[in-house]
C-alpha cells in the first residue's frame, strides 16, 4: 500500500535551464535537485526545447509549462513506485468486526452521548488499518452524522453524513489509520445521539455481539454521557459498554510502504529522472506536428525510447525504457522483503 498523497518527490529531479534565452522559462523549483540529477541528464531529445516545439499547445503560457513540467516529474514518480511495489503483498487481512446476524428486535434507548467505538492502531509505521466500509444497523430512516477523532486532534478528522434505512446500511468510506505520522493514540469513531429521532439496534442475538479477534488493530464499544459538541470530548470520561451502537466495520490491514519511501527518496531519484524523460519523449514521439524538423524530433524520440534491433542502416541501440527497466530491478532487490525488515522498517 501506497499512500501517495503523503509523499512527495518535489526537488529530487530538477530540469537544466537551456542556454537559448527563447527557451529559459524554467521556474525555480523546477531548477531544484537535492540528487544532482535532471531530467534532460537521461535523454539527448527530452529537452525543454523540444518539449515546447512538439507539444499540441503551442500557446501555452510559461507559468502553465512549468506547472506542467511539475507534473511530469509527479507522474514519473508515481509510476516508478507502482511498478517497484505493485508485486509486493499488501493485503493482510480483511474481516468484519460482527460477523453473526441480528434478531432485528431491540433498539436501544439512548440519552444525550457520544456514542461508538474506540479503535487502538498498533504502532508500526509499516501497517495501515483502513475502515472500508461502516455498516449501520437503526430502527427507524433518518441520517447519522458520522465522525472519526484522532486522540491528538480536537477535531474530526473524517466525517460523513449518511442516509440510513431500517436494518442495515452500508457505507462506504475508506478511511485510514496510520501510525506514520508518529503521533500514536487512539481513534474514536461514532455519532452524537442528542438530536437523532432513530434508534441503533443492539447486538444481543444469540453470538451477534462477539467480535473478531483482530492481531493490529482492537475495537471497544465507548459511551460518553452528557457529550453533545461536535470536537473531541475528554477521553478520561469514557465508558466501555456492552451495547455495540449499531455499528460494524468491514476493516483491513496493509503492507503500507509510505514511510519507507519516505525516508528512502534518494534512492529512487535515477529512475524518477529516467521516467521523467520517458514521459517526454513519449509526447514527442506522439505529436501531430508535421514540419520537416518536427519529424526528424518526433523519429529520434521514438528511436531513443525503444532503441533499434531491426533497421540494419543505422547501428543497434538499446532504449532508454530497458535502461529504466535494469533500475526498477535494481531497486526492486534493494527492497524486498528480507531487506525491509532487517534494515529499513523500525517502529
Amino acid at each position: 500500500m501506497l499512500r501517495f498523497s503523503n509523499i512527495s518527490f518535489t526537488g529530487i529531479v530538477g530540469y537544466k535551464q537551456p542556454t537559448i534565452s527563447t527557451y529559459a522559462i524554467v521556474d525555480e523549483d523546477n531548477l531544484v535537485s537535492s540528487s544532482g540529477l535532471y531530467v534532460q541528464g537521461a535523454s539527448r531529445i527530452a529537452t525543454i526545447k523540444n518539449l515546447k516545439l512538439l507539444m499540441e499547445d503551442d500557446d501555452i503560457s510559461d507559468e502553465d509549462f512549468n506547472t506542467y513540467l511539475t507534473e511530469i516529474i509527479n507522474e514519473a514518480s508515481s509510476n516508478v513506485l507502482n511498478q517497484i511495489f505493485s508485486e509486493k503483498p499488501n493485503l493482510l487481512r480483511n474481516e468484519l468486526l460482527y460477523k453473526e446476524e441480528y434478531d432485528f428486535q431491540h433498539p436501544l434507548t439512548l440519552g444525550t452521548a457520544f456514542v461508538g467505538v474506540e479503535i487502538s492502531v498498533i504502532n508500526k509505521k509499516e501497517l495501515s488499518n483502513v475502515i472500508n466500509n461502516i455498516i449501520l444497523s437503526f430502527n427507524g430512516t433518518g441520517t447519522i452524522s458520522l465522525k472519526l477523532f484522532q486522540s491528538g486532534n480536537k477535531t474530526a478528522i473524517q466525517t460523513k453524513e449518511v442516509s440510513v434505512t431500517d436494518g442495515e446500511t452500508n457505507s462506504i468510506v475508506n478511511w485510514v489509520l496510520d501510525y506514520t505520522s508518529g503521533v500514536g493514540g487512539k481513534y474514536y469513531l461514532g455519532y452524537l445521539t442528542s438530536a437523532l429521532a432513530i434508534s441503533p439496534y443492539d447486538r444481543e442475538y444469540e453470538m451477534a455481539s462477539i467480535p473478531t479477534s483482530f492481531g493490529h488493530f482492537n475495537v471497544r464499544p465507548i459511551k460518553v454521557v452528557d457529550w453533545d459538541s461536535a470536537t473531541l470530548f475528554d477521553v478520561n470520561d469514557i465508558e466501555y459498554t456492552s451495547e455495540i451502537w449499531g455499528i460494524n466495520l468491514d476493516m483491513s490491514t496493509y503492507w503500507d510502504y509510505t514511510d519507507l519511501v519516505n525516508k528512502n527518496k534518494a534512492l529512487f531519484a535515477k529512475a524518477v529522472q529516467i521516467q521523467a524523460a520517458i514521459e517526454i519523449l513519449k509526447v514527442i514521439a506522439a505529436s501531430t506536428r508535421s514540419s520537416e524538423t518536427e519529424r526528424i524530433i518526433k523519429s529520434r524520440a521514438d528511436l531513443e525510447l525503444n532503441g533499434n534491433k531491426y533497421n540494419k542502416n543505422i547501428p543497434e541501440s538499446v532504449g532508454i525504457i530497458n535502461d529504466l527497466n535494469g533500475e526498477i530491478e535494481r531497486l526492486r532487490k534493494i527492497f524486498s522483503e528480507p531487506r525491509i525488515k532487517r534494515v529499513t522498517l523500525r517502529s
